[in-house]
């Protein structure tokens, strides 16, 4: 078995009109060869994606475009923050646990049960979110990215044809180029990486 997999996990609206009613996703890819169960897991996320534009009849073009047609799906639009709180931190999102995201997960992690029943997973890194224009997200994923492209290089495994290089964001940095595999929902790293 290999150190690490892959989950496909999130929230979804079922409809606009009932906030309460949500689609509850959380799909486990797991193989031997981690890009396959990596390639799986991106596939599903994609389904999903594919599923959501055909309810408002349009197809996949660019991440950003579909973020921008099915928001109606992950996002209520509304503040709800309590005053107290945003006095403390400012705007919080609401629907910060919204959308659908896929993580890596190191087959050591430790894991616990909600109430709900829920596995949890502790050591997971986030690598793309549905939901990426959320305040901090991009820096995350910017951050799984390396991270999971570090894990590969360490254990040795097939990275096919995913890896992608880009210019160190450092001027100082010790290697000009900084490393990760690219994901197949969104080839144009710098959209990833605009505003960071």
């Amino acid at each position: 078995m290999s150190e690490f997999y892959y989950q496909v996990k999130g929230n979804l609206f079922r409809s606009k009109n009932n906030p309460e009613d949500l689609i509850e996703i959380n799909e486990v890819f797991k193989n031997d060869s981690p890009i396959l169960a990596r390639e799986r897991a991106f596939e599903v996320y994609q389904n999903y994606v594919d599923v959501l534009l055909e309810s408002k009849d349009l197809t996949y073009d660019s991440h950003r475009e579909t973020v921008s047609a099915i928001k109606d799906f992950f996002s209520t639009q509304t503040d709800t923050t309590p005053l107290y709180l945003s006095e403390i931190f400012g705007p919080i999102e609401n629907n910060l646990d919204k959308g659908i995201s896929i993580y890596l997960i190191m087959s050591d992690s430790k894991t616990f049960n909600t109430l709900e029943g829920e596995l949890i997973y502790d050591d997971k890194i986030l690598l793309h979110d549905l939901n990426s224009e959320i305040k901090g997200l991009k820096e995350v994923m910017h951050t799984g990215l390396l991270q999971e492209y570090q894990l590969y290089k360490k254990y040795d495994y097939n990275c096919k044809d995913y890896l992608a290089s880009f210019p160190t964001a450092e001027k100082s940095a010790k290697n000009k180029y900084e490393y990760i595999l690219r994901t197949p929902i969104n080839h144009e790293i710098t959209h990833l990486l605009k505003g960071l």
